[in-house]
């Protein structure tokens, strides 16, 4: 059953021409740099070749596999149950050290993918507040008073409404306890006591 796994494993990569690796350590390289702005592009350069690289030592586990069978035909079965023994766990080890190399790519890359969105965040950030220091914005506190205003005057409608019967569920309620507080509480400040008409 391994090996016949290992065969439709490697069946597309024998029918298809495959790419070579572009560097011997590609992988290394990637790994071993700082991330830049072409991340993704050098990502999918080390992903390609470490493909290459696991598709290149597995055909060569098949090729050492077909090789041992044909010698071991002449040999005893036990003999024989231990030779497929010993290339199924050597499969089994180069397809866990493949996983493990991909895990560790695909780790390194969102980790430099999260750097590179924070750094842009950052730049964003200080751009918008030199943006500010050299212009400030001109607060109209007229303005400021009414919109505070305009939404005293849209709650206090929700709230009297909200004794009706299909507000008396729990959450609801709950809500309804949350807004009134909310209300109360604008109502001390003293901003909101020079809207009261």
């Amino acid at each position: 059953p391994i090996k016949r796994r290992l065969l439709t494993h490697l069946l597309p990569f024998h029918t298809v021409p495959t790419a070579t690796p572009s560097s011997p350590d590609a992988v290394d390289h990637y790994l071993g740099t700082p991330a830049d702005e072409n991340e993704h592009a050098h990502f999918q350069k080390a992903k390609e070749s470490l493909e290459a690289k696991h598709r290149e030592r597995m055909s060569q586990v098949m090729r050492e596999w077909e090789e041992a069978e044909r010698e071991a035909k002449n040999l005893p079965r036990a003999d024989k149950k231990a030779v497929i023994q010993r290339f199924q766990e050597k499969v089994e080890a180069l397809e866990q050290e493949a996983a493990s190399e991909r895990q560790q790519l695909v780790e390194t890359h969102m980790a430099r993918v999260e750097a590179l969105l924070n750094d842009r965040r950052r730049l964003a950030l200080e751009s918008y507040l030199t943006a500010l220091q050299l212009d400030p914005p001109r607060v109209r506190s007229d303005r400021t008073l009414d919109a505070m205003s305009s939404y005293r005057s849209h709650c206090r409608p929700v709230i009297s409404k909200m004794s009706g019967s299909y507000l008396n569920q729990p959450d609801l309620l709950i809500w309804r306890a949350r807004v009134l507080t909310v209300i109360k509480n604008l109502e001390k400040s003293w901003k909101f006591k020079m809207l009261i008409p």
